[in-house]
């Protein structure tokens, strides 16, 4: 080991950094400047796809909350009305020991005018299972009862966000809504801390949950639907089991229909998929931040071996070989890399720590990925090898004469 270090010191490596270190300490601003590109260039990588896994890492822990252990069936086109009849879920699950309970949602997103304005109200048409699937909870009045489905009764259930906006305040148990040319009474406000998958999609936009059989109807239209069905497992059957029964379930009554069957595993493989691709595009972005610093880090050095001429040519005269001044210089400029890398990785340490305080409250935070640092170092020390070597290059061709005689 004592032999090892011995190297190391004879070898000059050491000499050749302490060198390094000392001719950016006497150039300060100057090589704070050369550094500003490679630090912008890390604090975007870093940054950026620290950014990105915050996000997806929150989206998939709401996923998680969702229920992993739930099968949607969800309808392309059409939908055959028997699928929201309580008489229908029961032979269902009468017949697929798998499934413990079904669940149906009806969407549209309809044009309506409200205390004379016009806005964009999204109609949730329902069965009175899907409040417990989807974990939904209740602040104010009840929700809908089997009663209110069976009988398409005009009650309505609403968020907090809708109570507000337009009605104005949260206790608004019986006052009517309108919507198109339906009157709904409203019979409960749902509680709006929800991190459901839902309530992220879909928090922009004014919310009503009605029995299904409303929106079921052709009266009712808008400029874009969806009807999704919710399959809860019985105990002592996995996802896979569940998603198998209710494919083979639509293969065989339904086969007219387009239906496709999923569980959360593939909106989590989507959004794995979608981040993957983000994270290489502003990687990407970022890299190029990072070669454009590099280009002026290779413009600094070239000025440095133009202004260090003579004392190349001095250190030459006295024994130093073409290989001492090589790696004086590509030191130097590899130490400019690592230095604006590890400023640039501080400074997205506190970034990240700022974004994570201000976004606490939607339960996200930042963390930055050792996997990440460890990129922006290497690509930092490989660009700080390249945009180097030119100019070390230079330096260590130099004939010692020529470099005697510049400015004489």
């Amino acid at each position: 080991m004592i032999k090892f270090f011995d190297a190391i010191f004879n070898s000059g490596i050491v000499q050749s950094f302490r060198m390094a270190i000392k001719s950016i300490l006497s150039n300060k601003m100057r090589s704070f400047l050369t550094m500003l590109g490679i630090i912008i260039g890390v604090i975007a990588l870093v940054v950026l796809v620290s950014i990105v896994n915050g996000g997806t890492s929150s989206i998939t822990n709401t996923i998680a909350e969702l229920g992993n252990d739930m099968v949607y069936a969800q309808f392309s086109n059409d939908v055959p009305p028997e699928v929201a009849k309580k008489e229908t879920h029961d032979k269902w699950i009468s017949d697929n020991p798998s499934f413990n309970s079904v669940g149906i949602e009806y969407t549209v997103f309809s044009d309506c005018e409200i205390n004379g304005n016009y806005d964009t109200v999204m109609q949730t048409g329902v069965t009175s299972e899907y409040f417990s699937i989807m974990g939904k909870k209740v602040l104010m009045g009840r929700l809908l009862s089997p009663v209110d489905i069976n009988n398409n009764s005009l009650v309505c259930v609403i968020t907090e966000k809708t109570a507000k906006d337009y009605i104005g305040y949260f206790d608004c148990i019986g006052e009517t809504i309108t919507v198109g040319d339906l009157d709904y009474t409203i019979v409960g406000v749902l509680d709006d801390n929800d991190n459901s998958l839902e309530a992220m999609m879909t928090w922009s936009y004014n919310t009503i949950y009605v029995p299904y059989g409303i929106i079921a109807q052709e009266s009712i239209s808008g400029y874009f639907s969806t009807c999704t069905l919710y399959f809860g497992p019985s105990e002592g059957y996995t996802i896979d089991e569940v998603k198998a029964d209710a494919q083979a379930l639509f293969d065989k009554d339904y086969k007219d229909y387009e239906v496709e069957v999923y569980d959360i595993s593939y909106i989590e493989d989507a959004l794995g998929d979608v981040t993957s691709i983000l994270s290489i595009v502003l990687g990407a972005i970022a890299g190029i931040s990072l070669l454009v610093g590099g280009i002026g880090i290779m413009n600094i050095m070239l000025v440095t071996v133009t202004e260090r001429t003579r004392e190349i040519g001095i250190r030459k005269a006295i024994g130093a070989s073409r290989g001492v001044i090589l790696r004086q210089f590509l030191f130097e400029s590899v130490v400019i890399c690592l230095i604006g890398c590890g400023i640039g990785i501080f400074m997205s340490w506190v970034l990240l720590k700022i974004g994570s305080l201000i976004t606490a409250s939607l339960g996200v935070e930042f963390v930055m990925d050792p996997t990440i640092v460890m990129i922006a170092v290497t690509f930092c020390f490989v660009i700080g090898i390249l945009f180097g070597l030119y100019p070390a290059n230079k330096a260590a061709k130099m004939n010692p004469i020529d470099a005697l005689h510049y400015g004489g």
